[in-house]
């Protein structure tokens, strides 16, 4: 969700940019500035420039010193937010959007991505509060009530988040991620058949949304499904072959049906991946310690046990376990 939001964050602010090369307007910016270094609608627009172009320090420094020239301009505080934002200084962009809302009550984007660094920080009834005034300013904001949603399933009020999400769809029936999120409702809800179906819905608008395929598959294993499960998980591999999820979720199906070998290939992938991944050298484990490989059982418990998280309940037994087996 995170990175669908700062995509959506360069889209807005992006609609800012000008037609021409973005170095040649650097270029005439910066020989304007040369001339008139105090100009600050020219500072704040090679600010939204340099943000564009995601050299976001820069754009920082431009939005600070048009501000030092024009403190009353409420776009050098969104733009200031902005780019703060996109280097995840969450609480400098809360305060730079509240100067920009100060100054322009009715700045719908500020307390949109006011509401996106709110959600970003946790504080996810600040992030609503924000969002429905979004709605209040912009009746039927897809954007707000997908953000407000995702704020209200945070906080379990799921039946909230269903009414926002079913919105969405009533707005734009070919909104896949309205679908996706509706879809992630009923799985936490353990209502995987309805989740499965959800997820479909998304798939036939983004026959390639990684996310879908990948919660369709989750849904379907659940639902022993095992054979569909893995054609999902075939996909977003090819078109994903980072995706450690899929490799593991497959390779328990691959473990399922005794397929050691194809099992203990996507385990290792998932470790080329990630090393540090503890979750799959545990599985690595079971699975040595299931067909008698018991150095390599061991030494991916122990691999385990350095990687796992502190206070995981799994590290006492398995230390236990590395004492019993390794004789």
């Amino acid at each position: 969700m995170k990175s669908k939001i700062i995509i959506a964050l360069f889209i807005v602010i992006a609609s800012v940019a000008y037609s021409q090369k973005k170095d040649s307007l650097l270029n005439i910016y910066t020989k304007a500035l040369m001339a008139n270094p105090k100009d600050a609608a020219i500072l704040q627009k090679r600010g939204f420039e340099y943000f564009d172009n995601q050299a976001f320090d820069l754009a920082i420094s431009d939005f600070q010193s048009a501000i030092l020239i024009n403190s009353k301009d409420p776009k050098n505080f969104s733009g200031l937010g902005s780019s703060f934002l996109a280097k995840e200084d969450y609480m400098k962009a809360i305060e730079s959007y509240t100067k920009a809302i100060v100054l322009d009550p009715k700045f719908v984007n500020a307390y949109y991505f006011r509401a996106v660094a709110y959600e970003f920080s946790n504080d996810f009834k600040k992030a609503i509060d924000d969002y429905t005034q979004v709605l209040n300013l912009k009746p039927g904001s897809v954007d707000a009530l997908l953000g407000r949603g995702a704020a209200y399933q945070s906080i379990l009020d799921y039946n909230k988040a269903l009414d926002d999400f079913n919105q969405v769809v009533l707005l734009d029936e070919n909104n896949a991620q309205a679908y996706i999120n509706i879809a992630s409702i009923y799985d936490s809800q353990d209502d995987y058949l309805q989740a499965e179906d959800d997820f479909s819905k998304a798939l036939k608008i983004e026959p390639d949304n990684i996310e879908a395929l990948l919660g369709r598959g989750c849904t379907m294993q659940m639902n022993e499904k095992d054979k569909k499960a893995k054609e999902d998980f075939d996909r977003v591999i090819a078109l994903d072959s980072l995706n450690a999820e899929a490799y593991i979720r497959r390779g328990a199906i691959f473990e399922k049906e005794e397929d050691y070998k194809n099992a203990m290939s996507d385990y290792n992938k998932v470790i080329a991946i990630n090393p540090k991944d503890a979750d799959v050298w545990l599985l690595k484990g079971m699975l040595c310690e299931k067909y008698n490989f018991i150095d390599e059982a061991v030494e991916s418990y122990r691999r385990f046990v350095e990687f796992a998280p502190k206070g995981d309940k799994e590290v006492k037994a398995i230390k236990k376990k590395i004492i019993e087996i390794d004789k």
